[in-house]
């Protein structure tokens, strides 16, 4: 071996023998957050299984932490459950990214790692419920990424199978901006940013912006696993990116849980003339029927449906119980 060799061989050593001390203080610390005791036995094993894991994703969200970790961790979870029957394990995942959502509620968003002018779109798409998620997603990941918030309606060139707007997506879309405040939507122009990315081209990066979808449509096309990659890496220290446009259904409890606070506080009411107006102790239950020549409720109708779950709840709520159907 050449002395050129030689001294390569010894600056690589000398390199990971630097870089050892640091990775097995990472992993202790890691190792440490399923010492956490309010977690569950269960949850703490499962803890323990995450931080060791060697999953590129996972080990790029475990080193972010907080809600970034949680949201990329359930996504994670979620497709392993859809594939192989999975348990979702979210009391661990929150134990292995350091996340308390008790502290998350109150706490001021982080500064921002990527790139000054980021922004967070919340694309918002088919009908009013699906929009809530939407908008809660999203709104949590522009807060946890220290980035702007947009909330803005779907292009037609984003739907998921064809250039075409998904259906009831922009009525749903103008009622949600009659039921909350107009602060609500966030900073809609800076949408201007994001570049017009086509979905059904497979286009989901460019031009500085990455669509971060999770429609069954758009997980057949590109692999969510590199959506959540280029999502950390374009957000965190020297992140490239100006514009994520979340497209989505975001419809995991796990993502939203311990949150209710803040989320509020972002989407306030407008001052509302209702027919009927709830007390706040009251449980109040809204059926979808769709206008379909069939549905699960025809048989025996709605109301009898609705008030088993009337019977149920309403000792618990101890107030009224109204249910209407449409």
């Amino acid at each position: 071996m050449g002395a050129r060799a030689i001294l390569l061989a010894c600056a690589a050593c000398a390199l990971a023998a630097a870089r050892a001390p640091r990775r097995l203080a990472n992993a202790t610390a890691l190792a440490a957050r399923c010492d956490d005791p309010r977690l569950s036995g269960t949850a703490a094993a499962h803890c323990a299984r995450v931080v060791r894991s060697s999953n590129g994703v996972t080990r790029a969200a475990l080193a972010r932490g907080g809600w970034l970790c949680r949201a990329v961790l359930v996504l994670q979870s979620t497709e392993t459950k859809a594939k192989h029957g999975a348990p979702d394990h979210h009391e661990a995942i929150d134990g292995a990214c350091g996340f308390s959502s008790a502290a998350a509620a109150a706490a001021a968003a982080p500064a921002p790692r990527g790139g000054a002018a980021l922004v967070v779109a919340a694309v918002h798409h088919n009908g009013l419920g699906n929009q809530l998620f939407q908008y809660a997603f999203g709104r949590l990941a522009a807060w946890a990424a220290g980035a702007r918030f947009a909330a803005v309606p779907i292009a037609a060139r984003e739907g998921p199978m064809n250039a075409k707007l998904p259906p009831h997506s922009l009525e749903s879309w103008g009622a949600f901006g009659e039921i909350f405040e107009a602060a609500a939507v966030g900073e809609p122009d800076r949408a201007a940013a994001c570049a017009p990315l086509t979905p059904t081209k497979r286009e989901y990066r460019g031009n500085g912006t990455l669509l971060l979808a999770e429609r069954p449509a758009d997980t057949r096309r590109v692999r969510l696993a590199s959506q959540l990659e280029a999502f950390l890496r374009g957000t965190g220290d020297g992140g490239d990116l100006r514009c994520v446009k979340a497209i989505g259904y975001w419809q995991r409890y796990a993502f939203f849980a311990g949150l209710a606070p803040r989320l509020r506080a972002w989407m306030r009411f407008r001052p509302l003339a209702l027919t009927e107006d709830p007390g706040p102790r009251d449980v109040v239950a809204h059926v979808r029927l769709c206008n379909a020549p069939y549905h699960f409720y025809q048989r025996g109708g709605p109301r009898r449906s609705l008030g088993k779950a009337a019977a149920r709840d309403a000792p618990r709520a101890a107030g009224t119980w109204t249910g209407t159907a449409t």
